[in-house]
């Protein structure tokens, strides 16, 4: 049996962290039908709850009621929590909960989860060597590619996400990535005497934001004017851009007073995803990020392929330099420095039978096979085609649905040819029963999916096989055709099994 080596790093002293927490009670009405707004609701409290306690908020459910769950150390006193249509009262309780890692029940599942990957998400931010583009993505400072022939710059970094496997254990998941961010600054671009003419161009563009040793991503919102003369107000204070941000780095590792220059235009920002206050940012800080699909990144990909042997190398590393060092409640937090490796479970293909007993059988030469495992898919489609399939028998009912607003010849034409093709193969097969079905533009995909199911109940079509032409749906999103697809096929299983075409 081969081994197979996975992105997964154990937790293994998982027993000895103290996972103890306190419960915070609060009345939250549900309203029937409106389950969506309940949940976003919950998000809001916890989230509430997490910012007054500086810490990670899980929610769960004891005996048949929600609450949040803390860690045992924090406090704090009752307070209201706007929820609309709800003012919500919040009150902690003081009794302490402990958890036996040795029996974890499903309730305090998600209490561990939030609890170890809050603390961990926490301190790869404190981390001075290392920037956060989201809660699971960090990136390096320095780039592990730069060049004078290139404007672009590519950063490495890891993804990670804490999952609990069949056997009970903690493991961290991990994986490699990276980012293309310009290597000159946004003041190297606009400039207070051409921020009218071409600002509009960079709105809504991301940036990477150096904000001393504070890094972190922003999206640009507009210009305003040079960091020296621009000014804003903090807690009743004037400030103009560039004193307040030289004041507030200058113990910095990060020097950004040394890349400030008096004359740079403020850049107005937000956090990307988030309605909010604009905030006074200085250009000569924000380097513009790229997405791996543009087009001025497309010859650097190569700096971001590895081989599994090399990356399995860099992901060590990194969980070496920056997983060996966490905590939890004060007590170090031991993750393997060995990824897991299991054995490959390997299943051999069966046999395949055609008319006039023919076998096709796949695998090793020396076990008789007629085709190695790689050729199987071409070396069926050619039995196949040389002995017809094996069944003799009639077919089930078969379908051909088509939106009504296809040509008639056309789908006759489209018919005919396929059902020839078939019974080349198949002769037993007898056809397809078309059925039409009208196309709403802009309607869900489950109002859709009724209509079409009592079309195919008058038609007395639940049953069998059917070739469902979708229709063209490029006006919409490739999100709305996937959940069309996806509710087709599960509606009618098992009793009408449907395989898709594209009407275009």
């Amino acid at each position: 049996m081969r081994n197979h080596t996975l992105n997964l790093y154990k937790v293994t002293n998982l027993p000895e962290l103290d996972f103890s927490y306190k419960l915070v009670e609060f009345d939250l009405q549900s309203i029937d039908g409106k389950e969506d707004l309940f949940n976003k609701q919950l998000q809001k409290i916890a989230q509430k709850v997490s910012s007054v306690t500086g810490g990670p908020a899980a929610i769960i459910k004891r005996n048949g009621k929600f609450c949040i769950a803390i860690p045992a150390d924090r406090n704090f006193g009752e307070m209201n929590i706007d929820v609309t249509p709800f003012n919500v009262r919040v009150k902690l309780l003081q009794e302490v909960y402990h958890i036996q890692s040795a029996n974890i029940k499903n309730d305090s599942i998600d209490v561990i989860y939030k609890f170890l990957e809050f603390e961990i998400r926490r301190q790869l931010s404190n981390n001075n060597q290392l920037w956060k583009l989201n809660t699971s993505q960090f990136f390096f400072k320095r780039p592990i590619f730069s060049s004078e022939e290139s404007t672009i710059e590519v950063f490495g970094g890891f993804t990670f996400k804490l999952i609990r496997l069949g056997d009970g254990s903690f493991y961290i998941c991990f994986d490699l990535t990276t980012k293309y961010i310009d290597k000159h600054y946004l003041s190297h671009y606009v400039k207070t005497d051409n921020a009218t003419a071409i600002g509009s161009r960079f709105r809504g563009r991301r940036v990477l934001y150096q904000n001393g040793d504070d890094w972190y991503t922003a999206e640009i919102a507009g210009f305003g004017k040079s960091i020296k003369e621009h000014e804003f107000t903090r807690d009743g204070v004037k400030f103009n851009v560039f004193d307040y941000i030289n004041n507030k780095t200058k113990n910095h590792f990060f020097k950004a007073g040394n890349i400030m220059k008096p004359g740079d235009i403020t850049f107005l920002y937000t956090y990307p995803g988030r309605t909010m206050e604009e905030h006074n940012g200085a250009s000569s800080l924000a380097k513009i990020l790229y997405n791996t699909s543009d087009t001025e990144v497309r010859a650097l990909h190569k700096f971001s392929i590895k081989d599994p042997s090399r990356r399995f190398e860099s992901i060590g590393k990194n969980i070496t330099n920056y997983f060996q060092n966490i905590t939890f409640n004060r007590k170090g937090v031991k993750i393997s420095n060995q990824p897991v490796v299991e054995q490959v479970r390997n299943f051999y293909m069966p046999e395949l039978k055609y008319n006039n007993d023919k076998i096709l059988k796949v695998g090793a030469p020396f076990t008789g096979a007629s085709a190695p495992l790689r050729e199987f898919g071409a070396e069926r489609k050619q039995f196949i085609i040389e002995n017809e399939v094996l069944n003799k028998s009639p077919f089930d009912e078969q379908y051909l649905i088509v939106p009504d607003y296809l040509d008639k010849l056309l789908v006759e034409g489209f018919k005919k040819n396929t059902e020839w093709q078939i019974k080349k193969l198949a002769p037993a097969f007898t056809g397809f029963k078309v059925i039409r079905y009208r196309v709403k533009e802009n309607q869900a995909a489950t109002y859709q999916i009724q209509e079409i199911e009592k079309l195919l109940q008058q038609q007395n079509a639940l049953s069998g096989f059917a070739l469902f032409i979708l229709p063209d749906l490029s006006y919409d999103s490739k999100r709305h055709i996937k959940n069309f697809h996806d509710c087709l096929k599960s509606k009618f299983y098992p009793g009408l099994k449907v395989q898709c075409a594209s009407a275009s």
